[in-house]
């Protein structure tokens, strides 16, 4: 008897349990996104974010999915990552992470950012990045296939060789022309002047100049430079704006 008693026990209490657990599904919240909050975004302005997500009002917004805005979101070319997660059942918070421009490519075709991650992307005009330096090459027909194939590596390398050896004078560099030989010539913005790199401007020429930049340049800021000539290995050749002196 005392057996019967248990199993009548153990079926009562799985009834109970299941009718709780439907109970409890009926009663969770439903996720709607009707707020969408777009964090960390310093480069692209929040709509220019939402007409790329196509969220134009609040009944479109609605229509979407959280998993549809976050994927869109991700295909942004200037969005490194993004991660989104629901604060109640209709706000939904995105935070993204988006990628370092560090160069401003000039074509005839189009002008086009490299990142520090060394992604190619179209330049758009709309987003808030200044100031980057401008990379023009003597014949700017060339084709993005060319450009990268044969350009690109050592502009960025170039650059990405001065930046780590002074961020102050990185800065202070506002164009790198290309020629037809490859040949890279650096400007200057104070002091105005040209720096011929050859090739290629490696990690050993980039402290070279750093090193001439702070302990000549700095301290004699009166001095104007027609060009710094870096293309010797074992010293640097300077001509003085309007003389004849080298």
């Amino acid at each position: 008897m005392r057996k019967i008693w248990i199993y009548i026990f153990l079926i009562i209490f799985i009834i109970v349990n299941v009718m709780l657990v439907t109970t409890a599904k009926k009663f969770e919240p439903k996720y709607t996104v009707k707020n969408l909050v777009i964090l960390n975004n310093h480069i692209i302005p929040t709509n220019i974010l939402l007409e790329f997500t196509n969220v134009k009002d609040k009944e479109t917004l609605a229509s979407l999915t959280a998993e549809m805005i976050l994927d869109r979101i991700l295909k942004h070319p200037y969005v490194k990552n993004a991660e989104g997660v629901f604060v109640d059942s209709i706000t939904y918070v995105v935070k993204i992470e988006e990628v370092n421009p560090f160069l401003l490519i000039v074509t005839d075709k189009q002008n086009l950012i490299l990142t520090k991650e060394k992604k190619l992307i179209p330049e758009d005009p709309r987003l808030n990045i200044l100031d980057l330096p401008v990379v023009t090459v003597a014949d700017n027909k060339v084709d993005i296939g060319e450009l990268k194939t044969k350009f690109l590596k050592v502009i960025y390398e170039s650059f990405y060789n001065i930046y780590q050896t002074d961020v102050a004078l990185f800065e202070i560099i506002s164009e790198l022309n290309i020629d037809s030989k490859s040949g890279l010539t650096f400007y200057l913005t104070k002091p105005r002047g040209k720096i011929f790199a050859g090739r290629e401007l490696d990690r050993l020429k980039s402290i070279y100049l750093s090193e001439f930049w702070r302990k000549v340049i700095l301290t004699n800021p009166e001095i104007q430079y027609d060009y710094i000539d870096l293309r010797y290995n074992d010293q640097i050749v300077v001509k003085l704006l309007n003389t004849k002196t080298s």
